[in-house]
């Protein structure tokens, strides 16, 4: 991971954090700009970082893949673009001589 971004760490307590409560603590953490998270259950550990436009990871939270969350990130990106690219429309305003 970058040294650039501090690494935000999300700590489970208890039992098992499900998928969705994971997904969910990410999306929080994501929506206030943090690009490099830590999260942990117990000796568990899962690190997601973002980089070259697009979401790694590596480790496992139970039967929770980091690799997972990683591809279903860059794929909630990948629609959004596609959204944006559809239903939008771009123009310059100003400009240079």
């Amino acid at each position: 991971m970058s040294v650039c971004n501090p690494i935000k760490e999300i700590v489970f307590d208890g039992k098992k954090p499900s998928y969705a409560r994971v997904m969910r603590a990410i999306g929080e953490e994501i929506s206030k700009g943090h690009t490099s998270l830590e999260i942990t259950w117990g000796e568990n550990t899962i690190e997601l970082w973002f980089t070259c436009k697009q979401w790694f990871a590596s480790g496992w939270i139970k039967d929770i893949s980091g690799v997972d969350i990683a591809d279903e990130l860059n794929e909630i990106r990948a629609e959004a673009q596609q959204f944006i690219k559809e239903h939008f429309i771009f123009v310059n305003v100003g400009g240079t001589k």
